[in-house]
């Protein structure tokens, strides 16, 4: 079987914010500061030009092919509407900031318990593994037994029974074990 390299647990939580939900959410903190600034563009003047040209004109302007109209739109009477909307992107923005910090802090929070898992996991097997060398070392001091007719057969069936389960065990155990690791690899963002 693989031999699983587990790493320093600030190996895996360094690798938080390269997870894809908490990427998304820094960026939709940074759309919702962007949009601060677009709300704050309500109170800047609104300036147009228009152009028009004519092939022929009539009376005072009949020299002039050509006109220009620049308007200046200031909004003085807008004020308000447009502070709210500052105040409202404002408030926004920092409530997904506050989520991007929740997130931050759940994402930590779940690597720090699968890696919590993950060490249980290891010094479980390792308990497990010296378990079922115990019971396969004890089952086959019983068959030697039993060949010298120093025990029964019933004394060799219980020792293997206990091989059995202690095999059981330990395989069961060697699953988990995988499994809690990719629930690591997977809580610290790394993909396959």
């Amino acid at each position: 079987p693989q031999e699983i390299n587990l790493l320093q647990e600030e190996n895996y939580l360094a690798r938080k914010d390269a997870r894809s939900d908490v990427q998304a959410a820094f960026e939709a903190v940074r759309e919702a500061q962007k949009n601060i600034t677009v709300a704050r563009a309500g109170f800047f003047p609104e300036v147009t030009v228009d152009a028009n040209t004519y092939e022929k004109r009539v009376g005072n302007s009949s020299g002039v092919d050509w006109d220009a109209t620049l308007t200046v739109d200031v909004p003085i009477f807008e004020g308000t509407e447009h502070w709210g909307a500052v105040k409202e992107a404002k408030a926004v923005a920092g409530q997904q900031g506050l989520r991007y910090q929740e997130l931050k802090r759940k994402v930590e929070r779940e690597i720090k318990n699968a890696y919590t898992n993950m060490e249980v996991a290891l010094r479980k097997e390792k308990a497990l593994r010296k378990a079922f060398e115990a019971a396969e070392e004890n089952y086959n001091l019983q068959r030697e037994d039993y060949r010298k007719n120093l025990v029964n057969n019933l004394d060799v069936l219980q020792a293997l029974q206990l091989l059995q389960d202690a095999r059981r065990n330990f395989i069961h155990s060697q699953h988990d074990t995988k499994r809690l690791y990719w629930r690591l690899k997977a809580s610290a963002g790394e993909t396959l």
